[in-house]
C-alpha cells in the first residue's frame, strides 16, 4: 500500500494541485481492479479534496500512460481500445485519448457533489442543446463525480488557437481585420449566436429567476462593480451560467463549435462557481478573451502591432455581440433596455478583469498588465 509519505511526494509540483504537498492528509486507500491494478488516494489540503492513482509501483497514472488503459477499464469496462495519448494541455484535471475517438477526464479536485462538467453538458443534451460533448460513461462514489468519458473532437481546433491565427496573419498583412484573410469575424458572429442558444438552454434546463440590484450586487466581487448595478431598472434574469467562459473553453470541428468545462472559475469557491448569475457573466467572459488574444498576439511580434491588435479586439467585440444580442432578443434573459444590458455587461467585464489582475499576480506575473490595462479602460467607461 502506497505511504502517507509517497503520496505527498506525487502530489508536489503537480499543476493540478494547488494545496501544500508537505501538509497534506490523506484521507483514504481505495484498491481498484484492473491489469495493472490501480489505489486511489483522496488527500486533503487548504480545504479541498484532491484524488491520485496510483499503479502497484508508486507511479501516477499521469506519468505512465499505459496506466490509462486500466483505469478505462474502472471507469468502463466494455469499451475497447488499441491505442492513448496524454492530452498535455490539460491543467486543472488529467485526460487521455483513446483511439482518437474518446476522452477520458479524470478529475483531480473532487467537490462535494456531482461535477458540473458531467451535470451541466447531460441537462443540456436534454433540452436539445447539441453544442456539447456527451457523456458516455460516468465514475462516481458516494454522489461524487470522480472522472467522465466523452466522445473526443477529432479535428477540433480551441477558439484561442483560431484566434491567434487571425492575429498573426491579420499582422502579416497588415491590412484592416474585415479585409484580411483569416478574418475571425465569422467565427465571433457564430459564438455569440451559440452563447445566446447555451443561455437559452441553461434556463430551460436549470430554471430562472428574476434579478434586481440586490441579487445583482451579490453576483458580482462588490465595490466598485456592485455599485454600477444600483440604477439599473431591469436586471434580466439569472440562470446557471457556464461561469469561466472564454476562447480557450469553445473547439470548433468542420460541423460546428462546440462549448467544453463547466466547472467555473478555477479560482472561485465551488458554491459560487454553481451559484446563479446573470447570462451577461459569460458574455463579458468572452470579450475579455478577445482582449487577451489581442494583447498575447501583438507581444509575440517583433514590430509595434499594438494597432493592427486592438483593431482586431474590437471588429470580433462588435460581431460577437452583435450577435449575442439578436440572438438572445425575446427571451427576457437579459435586460429589456439593451443600455441597461450593456452597462450590466461592463459590469461584469470589469469584474472579470479584476479577478485576471489577482489570478495573474498569483500565476503569470508577466501577463498581469494586460488585465491592468483593461481596468484602467473599464472604471473610465
Amino acid at each position: 500500500m502506497i505511504s502517507d509519505e509517497r503520496v505527498r511526494e506525487l502530489l508536489d509540483g503537480r499543476r493540478w494541485f494547488a494545496g501544500n504537498a508537505a501538509t497534506a492528509e490523506v484521507l483514504a486507500r481505495t484498491e481498484l481492479a484492473g491489469d495493472p491494478p490501480l489505489t486511489q488516494v483522496f488527500v486533503a489540503s487548504d480545504g479541498h479534496r484532491y484524488q491520485l492513482v496510483v499503479d502497484p509501483d508508486g507511479v501516477e497514472v499521469d506519468d505512465n500512460v499505459n496506466d490509462a488503459y486500466a483505469l478505462l477499464h474502472v471507469v468502463a469496462p466494455d469499451e475497447r481500445v488499441s491505442s492513448v495519448r496524454h492530452l498535455a494541455a490539460e491543467q486543472s484535471n488529467t485526460s487521455f485519448v483513446f483511439d482518437e475517438r474518446v476522452l477520458l477526464k479524470l478529475f483531480r479536485k473532487v467537490g462535494d457533489g456531482p461535477n458540473p462538467d458531467v451535470d451541466v453538458p447531460q441537462a443540456l443534451r436534454r433540452v436539445g442543446f447539441a453544442h456539447v460533448p456527451d457523456v458516455l460513461a460516468r465514475w462516481q462514489r458516494d454522489g461524487r463525480d470522480l472522472a467522465v468519458l466523452q466522445p473526443f473532437l477529432a479535428g477540433a481546433t480551441d477558439g484561442w488557437t483560431l484566434a491567434l491565427t487571425s492575429l498573426r496573419q491579420l499582422f502579416a498583412e497588415g491590412a484592416e481585420p474585415e479585409s484580411a484573410g483569416g478574418d475571425f469575424a465569422p467565427d465571433a458572429r457564430r459564438l455569440g449566436a451559440i452563447t445566446a442558444e447555451m443561455h437559452v438552454a441553461l434556463a430551460d434546463a436549470f430554471g430562472t429567476e428574476r434579478a434586481n440590484a440586490e441579487l445583482l450586487a451579490k453576483s458580482v466581487a462588490g465595490g466598485e462593480t456592485a455599485s454600477k448595478l444600483a440604477v439599473l431598472e431591469d436586471g434580466g434574469a439569472l440562470i446557471r451560467v457556464h461561469g469561466d467562459y472564454h476562447l480557450g473553453q469553445v473547439m470548433r470541428t468542420d460541423e460546428s463549435w462546440f462549448v467544453c468545462d463547466f466547472e467555473g472559475e478555477p479560482a472561485r469557491r465551488e458554491i459560487e462557481r454553481i451559484a446563479p448569475n446573470s447570462p451577461l457573466k459569460d458574455v463579458a467572459g468572452m470579450v475579455r478573451s478577445f482582449d487577451y488574444a489581442a494583447s498575447i498576439a501583438a507581444r509575440e511580434q517583433d514590430e509595434d502591432v499594438r494597432g493592427l491588435a486592438r483593431a482586431w479586439e474590437r471588429h470580433n467585440r462588435v460581431e460577437f455581440l452583435e450577435s449575442y444580442w439578436e440572438a438572445i432578443h425575446g427571451h427576457d434573459l437579459v435586460p429589456r433596455n439593451h443600455a441597461d444590458a450593456v452597462a450590466l455587461m461592463e459590469a461584469f467585464e470589469l469584474e472579470k478583469a479584476l479577478y485576471e489582475v489577482a489570478y495573474e499576480r498569483a500565476h503569470r506575473p508577466a501577463w498581469v498588465e494586460i488585465p491592468e490595462a483593461a481596468v484602467a479602460r473599464l472604471r473610465v467607461a
